[in-house]
C-alpha cells in the first residue's frame, strides 16, 4: 500500500487524459494518471483510430472494384477483403505502443496507476490499495456508447463501436441505428467491403449537427453506392430469429421488418460518470455528463473536467483543448474559457464532411445578418483532375462586417480544408482577407479561396467599386473613358 502525493490526478487516460497529464508534466509538475482499463481510451482503441483504418480499406477496396482511376483499371478479379478488420486492430495496437506506462514517464514526465479510481474528499483518490493525495484533480474519465430503450435490445447481442473490432470477418449483411458519425461513416465502410447495410435514422436528417443541404447530399451519394439509408425510421423492436438480427420499425409511419446477419447501435453516447464517488465529493453531474463552469470547474472547487465526461461536443481535438484549459486554470492563477464559437468537426466518409461555426440554418434561426458564398469542387482544377470533384465549400459570412460566422464543406480532405476556416474565425481573419491570400495552384486549398472570392463577386467587388467610382468623380470630375 502506498501514499502518493502529487499536484495533479488526472482521471482517465484518452485524448484529455494523457493531454493533461503532458501539459501539467511537462511544466514541472507531479502529475498521477488514473487508468482502469486501456491507455489511449476510446479514441485510439474503438473509436477514431479503427473506424478511419477501416474507412481506409473500404476505399481501397472500392476504388480497385470501380475504376478506372486515372485511365487505369485494376483487372485482378475477386478481391480479398479478410484482412480488413485485423488491419484496424492492427492500427489500434500500434498506434496505443506510444502510450505505455514507461514511455509516458520518461518522455512525457507523468505516471499512470492502473485500477478503479474512487474520489473522497480533501482531494483524495483511492487505487486498490494505493491513495493519492492530489492538489487538484481533473476528470476525463470518457464515455460509453448509449443504448436506446428498445423492445428486445436487451435479449440480443448486437454491436456498437466498441466491441465492433471485435469482429473476425466482415458480415455479409448489417443492420445499424442511428445516422450520426458512427452510423454512416460504418455503413459507407462496410457497404464497400461488401456487406449489406440497411440504416435507421428517426429523425428527418443524417448528421443531425450538419449543414441541412450538406448533410442530405452525402446521405444521397452513399445511397447511390448502395446503402440503404432510412430517414423517419424508429426501430421499436428488436428480436433474434436463427441467428439472424431482426428489426421491426416504423418507417414514415408504416412497419417494416429488415433481417441481418449483424445489428450495430450507433445512436450517442454517455459520459462516464458512474462508480466514480462523485456524490460523495460534492461534483454535480446528469446522464449527459458532468457540470463546469466556462472555466471548466465542477461544484468541487478542486475537482475540473475535460472531454467526454463534459457530454457536450465529445471530439478527440477538443478533448485536448479542454484539457488544456483546465490544466492551466487548475495550477495557475488564471481563469482561461473555453470558446467553442469556431469548433470544428467532420464526418470521415467519401467524400467527407466538414463544419465549423455556425451553418446556413441556424444563421437564419439566430436572426444573424450572412451570406452564403459558394464554390463547387466541380469548378477546381486539381479535384477534376483527382476525380474528386463531389460536393461543394459554404462559406456563411456578414456581407457589411466581413466577418465569417462559419463555413460547411462537403467534398475531398474535407477536415484538412475547413482548419482554415477555423483559424480565420478564431482570429478574426475576414472573409476578404482569405479571398485575396495566394494560395497554391492546382491544390484542393484553391476551392477554399475561390469560396471565399465569391464575397467580392456577389458583394464586396461590385458595391467597393461604385463607391470608389462615385468618390473618384466628384473628386476629379471624371466620367468615364469614353468622355476623353
Amino acid at each position: 500500500m502506498a501514499e502518493i502525493k502529487c499536484d495533479l490526478a488526472v482521471i482517465g487516460t484518452g485524448a484529455a487524459g494523457l493531454v493533461a497529464g503532458t501539459v501539467a508534466g511537462g511544466l514541472g509538475f507531479k502529475v498521477c494518471t488514473v487508468e482502469k482499463d486501456r491507455i489511449g481510451g476510446e479514441c485510439t482503441w474503438t473509436g477514431c483510430v479503427p473506424s478511419k483504418a477501416l474507412l481506409h480499406s473500404a476505399q481501397v477496396a472500392w476504388r480497385l472494384q470501380h475504376g478506372p482511376w486515372g485511365g487505369v483499371k485494376a483487372n485482378a478479379g475477386a478481391i480479398d477483403i479478410s484482412g480488413a478488420m485485423e488491419f484496424a486492430r492492427e492500427k489500434s495496437r500500434a498506434i496505443s505502443a506510444e502510450a505505455t506506462p514507461e514511455k509516458l514517464r520518461e518522455q512525457r514526465g507523468f505516471e499512470v496507476l492502473m485500477g478503479e479510481p474512487q474520489l473522497e474528499p480533501d482531494g483524495i483518490v483511492r487505487v486498490g490499495d494505493d491513495t493519492l493525495i492530489a492538489r487538484q484533480t481533473i476528470l476525463t474519465t470518457g464515455s460509453h456508447p448509449f443504448v436506446p430503450p428498445i423492445d428486445g435490445l436487451d435479449e440480443v447481442e448486437f454491436l456498437t463501436n466498441e466491441n465492433l473490432w471485435e469482429l473476425e470477418t466482415i458480415p455479409d449483411s448489417l443492420l445499424i441505428i442511428g445516422a450520426g458519425p458512427i452510423g454512416m461513416e460504418m455503413g459507407q465502410a462496410f457497404n464497400r467491403l461488401g456487406t449489406e447495410v440497411t440504416v435507421f435514422e428517426r429523425g428527418e436528417q443524417v448528421l443531425h449537427r450538419d449543414d441541412h443541404e450538406l448533410a442530405n447530399r452525402l446521405r444521397d451519394m452513399l445511397i447511390e453506392e448502395g446503402v440503404n439509408i432510412l430517414c423517419h425510421a424508429e426501430a421499436t423492436k428488436v428480436a433474434s430469429e436463427n441467428g439472424q438480427r431482426v428489426v421491426t420499425a416504423q418507417v414514415d409511419g408504416e412497419e417494416q421488418v429488415f433481417t441481418a446477419d449483424e445489428l450495430l447501435v450507433a445512436v450517442g453516447r454517455r459520459a462516464n460518470v458512474e462508480n466514480l464517488g462523485l456524490d460523495e465529493v460534492g461534483v454535480a453531474y446528469t446522464e449527459r455528463g458532468v457540470q463546469v463552469d466556462r472555466h471548466l470547474r465542477t461544484t468541487n472547487p478542486r475537482i475540473w473536467a475535460a472531454g467526454d465526461v463534459l457530454g457536450t461536443w465529445q471530439f478527440s481535438h477538443l478533448a485536448e483543448a479542454e484539457a488544456t484549459t483546465a490544466v492551466r486554470n487548475a495550477l495557475f492563477p488564471l481563469a482561461d474559457e473555453m470558446d467553442y464559437s469556431a469548433a470544428g468537426w467532420a464526418t470521415f466518409t467519401d467524400p467527407e464532411l466538414a463544419s465549423c461555426g455556425i451553418n446556413e440554418h441556424e444563421a437564419e434561426e439566430q436572426g444573424i445578418r450572412h451570406c452564403v458564398y459558394r464554390f463547387g469542387f466541380d469548378e477546381d482544377d486539381r479535384s477534376r483532375v483527382d476525380q474528386e470533384d463531389r460536393g461543394e465549400i459554404k462559406v456563411i459570412a456578414d456581407p457589411r462586417s466581413k466577418r465569417i460566422h462559419g463555413a460547411q464543406i462537403l467534398g475531398p480532405h474535407a477536415g484538412e480544408l475547413i482548419q482554415e476556416f477555423i483559424v480565420a474565425m478564431a482570429h478574426g481573419v475576414p472573409i476578404s482577407e482569405l479571398a485575396r491570400t495566394v494560395h497554391v495552384y492546382p491544390t484542393y486549398s484553391m476551392a477554399t479561396q475561390r469560396a471565399s472570392q465569391m464575397y467580392w463577386d456577389e458583394f464586396g467587388r461590385r458595391d467597393s467599386i461604385q463607391k470608389y467610382l462615385g468618390w473618384y468623380t466628384s473628386l476629379t470630375g471624371w466620367e468615364g473613358a469614353e468622355d476623353r
